[in-house]
């Protein structure tokens, strides 16, 4: 895979071979571009809390801490299947 910046808005990317749904996984925010500005200021820790993030938009990120995207949501009943915990 290649990787390159082609003037100030366009970004080339060569694949090894045929992904037909590369242009799907450019969706996905772990592809969106990040700052080199907070990434460099915030170091490892960039990320990993909702104060060593930036944003954009008009909403403040508050109170977000890193951990599974359910928690006790799922129970695991067997070494084949799912249950939905009760609520």
């Amino acid at each position: 895979m290649g990787i390159k910046a082609v003037g100030k808005y366009k970004l080339v990317i060569t694949l090894e071979r045929r992904i037909p749904y590369f242009d799907k996984l450019m969706g996905f925010a772990v592809f969106f571009p990040q700052s080199e500005k907070a990434v460099k200021k915030y170091g490892s820790k960039y990320g990993t809390a909702s104060k060593y993030m930036i944003y954009n938009g008009p909403f403040v990120q508050k109170g977000w801490r890193p951990g599974p995207i359910f928690p006790g949501r799922w129970l695991r009943t067997s070494t084949t299947g799912t249950r939905r915990a009760s609520s």
